[in-house]
């Protein structure tokens, strides 16, 4: 993921919405921190689930193989 990449990163609430909760276009390291952090917020609390979206293409982005 180049710097030209934004992603934005989303959280889950417990009836399973999909919410808004920042947006990066850092390195993967600093990424996968705040995906991190987003699945610890208050409002993921029940879920636990986070996920990043290319603002782009609207595609999910997989950290774990970047």
């Amino acid at each position: 993921m180049g710097s030209s990449h934004k992603v934005r990163i989303e959280v889950q609430d417990q009836q399973g919405t999909w919410h808004r909760y920042s947006e990066c276009s850092d390195s993967p390291a600093i990424c996968r921190q705040y995906l991190r952090q987003a699945a610890r917020s208050p409002l993921a609390r029940k879920s636990g689930k986070a996920r990043a979206v290319d603002v782009d293409t609207g595609q999910m982005v997989d950290f774990e193989q970047a």
